[in-house]
């Protein structure tokens, strides 16, 4: 029951999100950086250099990243891990890049039955010697305001800000949800 909550809300933030109007799409694409005209995904995916599905800096890596590639135009979430085998607490501060006019941190939360999604302007604690999953149904990256359609087998480029002027460029794949996803 939980799991169909959680696919619920996720369907209602894509929803809730394209009911935004012309207006504020076209605010949200005004005031973010300008950027280079939106290449076909195959030309991005064939142009991003072949790197494992990690970074690190600091300590701090990154594990299993991906873009969900939803069948909304205007939406996509980010999914990954943040390791951090340190002594000290990190915090994920924002996510930014070019495949969206804004992107924020959110999280999915079940209060009362219903499941709504919460921003987190403030971001998130890597917490010293421990994990922090951004995954579906809980925390994760929401790319707003998509600048070209995602396909699954394309690659997106996302830098993950962190605590300290720590930053991380990170090469998400694009891939379509699995079944055992779907369901979550």
């Amino acid at each position: 029951m939980k799991s169909a909550r959680f696919a619920t809300a996720g369907v209602l933030c894509l929803v809730v999100a394209c009911n935004q109007t012309r207006e504020q799409t076209s605010e949200a694409a005004r005031d973010a950086p300008s950027a280079e005209p939106a290449a076909p995904a195959e030309a991005k995916a064939a142009a991003a250099p072949a790197r494992p599905a990690s970074a690190s800096t600091e300590n701090v890596s990154v594990l299993g990243p991906w873009v969900w590639a939803t069948p909304n135009p205007r939406l996509a979430a980010a999914y990954f891990t943040l390791k951090n085998p340190g002594t000290k607490s990190a915090t994920l501060l924002s996510v930014s890049g070019d495949a969206a006019a804004r992107i924020e941190l959110h999280e999915s939360v079940e209060e009362d039955g219903v499941v709504r999604m919460v921003p987190h302007p403030e971001g998130f604690e890597v917490p010293a010697g421990g994990e922090l999953e951004l995954e579906r149904g809980g925390k994760h990256a929401m790319l707003i305001g998509l600048t070209a359609p995602l396909e699954a087998g394309a690659t997106v480029k996302l830098t993950l800000s962190l605590s300290e002027g720590r930053k991380l460029d990170v090469d998400f794949p694009v891939r379509e949800a699995t079944e055992s996803e779907e369901s979550e």
